[in-house]
Parts: C-alpha cells; sequence; structure tokens
C-alpha cells in the first residue's frame, strides 16, 4: 500500500447475503463511483462442484462489464468509434 495508499480498502463488514459463500467474500466499487454498487465480487464456496463422491471447493468472481461500459460511456469517458 506504500505505493498507493487508500486504493485498497478492507471491510469487514461485507456481507453478500448468499449462503453458498463458505469463506472470503468480496466486493469491489469504483472510488467516486461508490453509488454505482459493485463492479466485481464474489468469494470462496466449499462445495462448488461434486462428482457425487467428492466435492470440490472453488473461488467465483463476477465483473459486471456492462455495469462499467454504462458509467464509461454514461459519463462521456469512452465514446464508441462506430454505431452497432
Amino acid at each position: 500500500m506504500e505505493h498507493a495508499p487508500g486504493r485498497v480498502v478492507a471491510d469487514l463488514r461485507v456481507a453478500r447475503g448468499l449462503d453458498y459463500y463458505t469463506g472470503t467474500v468480496y466486493e469491489t466499487q469504483l472510488v467516486g463511483w461508490e453509488s454505482w454498487g459493485s463492479f466485481c465480487s464474489g468469494g470462496r464456496y466449499d462445495s462448488l462442484a461434486s462428482d457425487g463422491r467428492t466435492t470440490y471447493p472453488g473461488v467465483g468472481i463476477s465483473i459486471g462489464v456492462s455495469r462499467i461500459l454504462g458509467l464509461l460511456i454514461g459519463k462521456s469517458l469512452v465514446t464508441a468509434s462506430r454505431s452497432t
């Protein structure tokens, strides 16, 4: 953190409200755009998958690409080079 103080903040109050997370849970927001909510989130799952005999853990991540683009385009921070 000595190179970019304040860029990462641990908030131990984050609770995603989803009971399948069994360990670390994370949620990200863009500084200055907190009102837009989370742009990236996920966590650890002890029982992510099973083959019927063995249960496998995992870590999941979700990145809100359309949310990020909505913010960037809506605030004229990027523009489209062509119509679709």
